[in-house]
């Protein structure tokens, strides 16, 4: 029996590339994988643009609003990839983020093949750092200045001389002095810069100090270094159940209380 899975595309860059990921792997598993786009046609708290193209990764783009079939058949799965494929209905639909390094491992080489996500300018003695901001000051769920301070004070124990290299998401961003030392470059928000093109320059990072954002998160896991550093805050999300699943046991945790 042929089996289809309609895979919802939602959120920023990051979560785009972790459904994209997701709906990738259940087509490596026989499944008729399609890609729904209904959500940057609607209203939301927190708009944003479809950042890459559907066909250019292989999949056919659809806008599919009501769930009436899927809820009728009992096929709808929110977040959930606890699933067996033999189980699955002849048509099914994902809804959720699906946060998931195995996911994210799995389609490496057609990331990077697709979007061009290969570190090709490597920079050993800079430290990309991440800060959120704009839509996470609403959510309360910003990093404190006591998380980058931790994670630039034990990169420094590592290395004395790196520079931090600032990536923003705040064109007004204003930095403690006292906690972000040795500044490099910044890199704020540019209408003529795609978010493609900024994850791409993360990609050439050795060090890393992440926001709770699958944005960095990514950046950081699809550099080519092979002894990269890489801090994270823990838990991800303050007081929720929000997390990136199978961080790898190499990278450094920070906590994010």
């Amino acid at each position: 029996m042929n089996k289809f899975a309609l895979v919802d595309l939602k959120g920023g860059l990051g979560n785009q590339i972790f459904q994209v990921s997701f709906a990738n792997y259940l087509k490596s598993q026989d499944i008729n994988s399609f890609l729904d786009t209904t959500f940057f046609y609607s209203n939301h708290q927190f708009p944003r643009d479809l950042e890459i193209d559907p066909k250019e990764l292989g999949f056919i783009k659809l806008r599919i609003k009501s769930n009436t079939i899927f809820k009728l058949n009992k096929s709808i799965f929110w977040e959930d990839d606890t699933f067996r494929i033999k189980d699955l209905k002849m048509f099914n639909r994902f809804v959720g983020y699906y946060q998931n390094i195995k996911y994210l491992e799995f389609s490496k080489p057609f990331l990077q093949k697709k979007l061009k996500l290969e570190s090709n300018n490597l920079k050993v003695n800079k430290v990309a750092v991440h800060i959120r901001k704009t839509d996470y000051g609403i959510i309360n769920q910003e990093l404190s200045d006591n998380y980058y301070q931790s994670a630039i004070s034990e990169l420094l124990d590592i290395k004395n001389n790196l520079k931090l290299d600032i990536f923003t998401d705040d064109k007004n961003l204003k930095l403690n002095n006292s906690v972000f030392k040795n500044i490099g470059e910044i890199y704020k928000p540019n209408s003529s810069i795609s978010s493609l093109d900024v994850m791409r320059e993360m990609l050439n990072y050795k060090y890393f100090i992440t926001a709770n954002s699958s944005f960095s998160c990514i950046a950081a896991y699809l550099s080519n270094f092979q002894d990269k550093v890489v801090f994270y805050p823990k838990p991800w999300f303050k007081n929720s159940e929000i997390a990136i699943k199978n961080i790898p046991k190499h990278w450094k945790s920070i906590s994010n209380n």
